[in-house]
């Protein structure tokens, strides 16, 4: 006689009401979502999962979406294969470029100490060469984050990297996806065009609400302020015919709280029916620097209140940013990864961008370089710091937002050097974005 198969269900569910008062279901290993009735929301909620079975149809459907899973699988298991599988991934080369710690702006929050290195002429042959042998074997995809400082100061060896990424990537049969950082200030139009033609499709832009707050905490090095020219290019690139995606970021501060609302409501108005804008909401954070330090004041760190932001913005139709929605390679910091790698003006070779700023761990951050021929040379012992786990995950392994975060891999400098996790923002964060999810998503049938 065949035995029977017995069912669990996922440890990784979250039932909710969404902001519209409806029953959902969201599996964060799954990535799934459906709305749910209230019959099938209660038996979700007290595990009453011989309810479920009994229904061929709705237990097919829950099976089939991973709410109820084989009672011999092992999800944490299988999350650690994920994780793993991710940080020892030899077929994708994750590289941070630092083009300039130089900025045109003064802003109130920002951590890093300014310089005004750029590459030098031998730092760029190394770095090609460097990409033309590591891509050689086994590579299929390169991601290259362009970041600052202000990258765009440095648009020329920006777009001359760029080109020869992209001539490489033609050669040694590899895909290249460019994202970059920016305060938008200096993006033109036709520099828009250049950077896409260039494979720079992800832009990351920050406009901090109204223009009042933004130009109080996004100044010009000059005390100007720097909101209508940014929104001039935004404009501009919007009639720009082309595939690309920009988040942009709202950094909210204690200041500019109260006129969040008011902001979504004039960005709406004039980018909500483009979809390739989004919207992110995150709290002013206290990244160290000496700029915070007279600013504390401004420091948001009651989560909930960015939770009734986000809200208030699914209300409004914002398009938000949903990074529920990415695999989890993307989610993943290039920190965690082996073949992740920050590399400086100098060609010399680090694992995280904010911990260049960190007088402590700077050095345990410095993990190597890169020579005349293009190799490169790693501290095996540093580099371990990096990509090891933290050898307690009990907590992790129990709580809903594992299969998100994997147990701080989103930031391995705050979990391992520092032993900060983001464990209450992580979880907010599923509540916000699954329920926005959740209000596009079908009802299961229950038949009860």
């Amino acid at each position: 006689m065949k035995e029977q198969k017995m069912y669990k269900f996922s440890k990784y569910n979250l039932v909710a009401k969404n902001y519209m008062d409806q029953y959902y279901i969201y599996n964060v290993l799954s990535k799934n979502c459906d709305l749910v009735s209230s019959k099938i929301y209660n038996l979700l909620v007290n595990k009453k999962i011989d309810k479920i079975l009994v229904n061929p149809f709705l237990k097919e459907k829950m099976i089939e979406k991973g709410y109820i899973i084989d009672d011999t699988i092992n999800e944490m298991e299988y999350i650690e294969y994920k994780y793993n599988s991710i940080v020892w991934d030899s077929e994708v080369l994750d590289l941070t470029f630092i083009m300039t710690h130089a900025c045109n702006f003064q802003c109130i929050y920002c951590y890093q100490k300014e310089e005004k290195k750029s590459f030098s002429i031998d730092a760029i042959k190394k770095i090609k060469r460097f990409i033309e042998r590591e891509t050689k074997n086994n590579i299929k995809k390169v991601y290259i984050n362009w970041f600052g400082g202000e990258p765009l100061l440095e648009k020329e060896t920006l777009l001359d990297l760029s080109d020869f990424i992209l001539k490489i990537g033609k050669i040694n049969k590899f895909t290249y996806l460019g994202r970059i950082t920016t305060n938008g200030y200096l993006l033109t139009e036709n520099l828009f065009l250049n950077l896409l033609n260039s494979h720079i499709f992800f832009y990351m832009i920050t406009i901090d609400g109204i223009k009042e707050y933004h130009d109080k905490q996004r100044p010009l090095k000059n005390g100007k302020g720097t909101y209508d020219r940014i929104m001039e290019n935004l404009q501009a690139i919007k009639k720009i015919n082309r595939s690309y995606s920009i988040d942009i970021r709202v950094n909210v501060s204690r200041d500019n709280y109260p006129y969040i609302e008011e902001f979504l409501k004039k960005w709406n108005l004039e980018f909500e029916e483009d979809r390739r804008f989004h919207i992110v909401l995150e709290p002013v954070h206290d990244w160290k620097g000496e700029r915070i330090k007279t600013h504390q004041e401004q420091v948001i760190s009651d989560i909930k209140l960015i939770s009734a932001l986000y809200k208030e913005a699914a209300r409004q139709g914002t398009n938000l940013q949903d990074y529920l929605k990415y695999n989890s390679e993307v989610q993943f910091c290039a920190a965690s990864k082996k073949k992740g790698y920050v590399i400086m003006n100098d060609a010399s070779v680090h694992k995280c961008e904010m911990a260049m700023s960190d007088e402590v761990y700077k050095e345990a951050n410095n993990i190597g370089f890169i020579d005349n021929s293009g190799k490169i040379h790693i501290d095996p012992y540093k580099e371990a710091k990096w990509l090891t786990r933290k050898q307690n995950l009990d907590k992790c392994y129990e709580c809903i937002a594992f299969p998100f975060c994997m147990g701080g891999a989103k930031c391995n400098y705050a979990m391992k050097f520092h032993q900060q996790m983001e464990c209450e923002e992580n979880i907010e964060y599923l509540y916000w974005m699954s329920s926005l999810l959740s209000t596009s998503s079908k009802e299961i049938i229950s038949f009860l």
